[in-house]
C-alpha cells in the first residue's frame, strides 16, 4: 500500500474566469471605442468579433403579418390555378360538342341506316324490351350513385374480375 500522498494541483478557477471576464471587457470596450484589434492578444480579438457579431442583427424581422400573408399568396395561387383548370375544361367540352354536332352531322344518316339494319335481324318484340333494359341499367347505375354518395366513398366501383 502506498502511503505517499500527494496534493491535488491547485485550484484556479477562479483566476482563470477572472482573466476570461477581464479580457471580455476590454474586447467590450475596445469594439466600442473603435480601435484597432491588437493581433498580441487573440483571446481579445475572439471576444472582439463575438461583440461585432452580438451587435449586428442577423436578419430583418418579420413583419407582424407574415403568416397571413403567405397564407394569402398561396390561396391566390390556388385560386388561378382552379380557374385556368375551369376554363380548359370548358373549352374543352365546348370542342367535344361542336365536333359531337360535326360529327351527327356528317355521319348520322349512316349510323341510323346501320341500327335499323340491325335492328331488322333482332327477332320481332325484340324493341318491346328495350325500354325495360334501359330503365334496368339506369336505375342501376342511378343507385350505385346514391349508395357512393350517401357512405361519401368518391371511387370509382371495382370492376369485377
Amino acid at each position: 500500500m502506498n502511503m505517499s500522498h500527494t496534493p491535488p494541483p491547485p485550484d484556479d478557477r477562479q483566476e482563470r474566469e477572472a482573466r476570461e471576464w477581464l479580457a471580455q471587457e476590454q474586447a467590450l470596450r475596445e469594439e466600442r471605442a473603435g480601435l484597432p484589434v491588437d493581433a498580441r492578444d487573440p483571446r481579445v480579438a475572439q471576444y472582439r468579433l463575438l461583440v461585432r457579431a452580438l451587435r449586428t442583427p442577423a436578419m430583418e424581422p418579420l413583419p407582424a403579418d407574415f403568416a397571413a400573408q403567405i397564407a394569402r399568396r398561396i390561396e391566390s395561387g390556388a385560386a388561378l390555378g382552379d380557374r385556368l383548370e375551369r376554363w380548359l375544361l370548358n373549352g374543352l367540352i365546348a370542342v367535344l360538342a361542336v365536333a359531337s354536332l360535326f360529327a351527327l352531322l356528317l355521319y348520322g344518316g349512316a349510323w341510323w341506316h346501320s341500327i335499323v339494319v340491325t335492328a331488322a335481324w333482332a327477332p320481332a318484340g325484340a324493341g318491346d324490351w328495350l325500354p325495360v333494359l334501359a330503365l334496368c341499367a339506369g336505375g342501376s347505375w342511378l343507385w350505385d350513385r346514391v349508395v357512393r354518395f350517401d357512405t361519401g366513398d368518391r371511387s370509382p366501383p371495382a370492376q369485377a374480375a
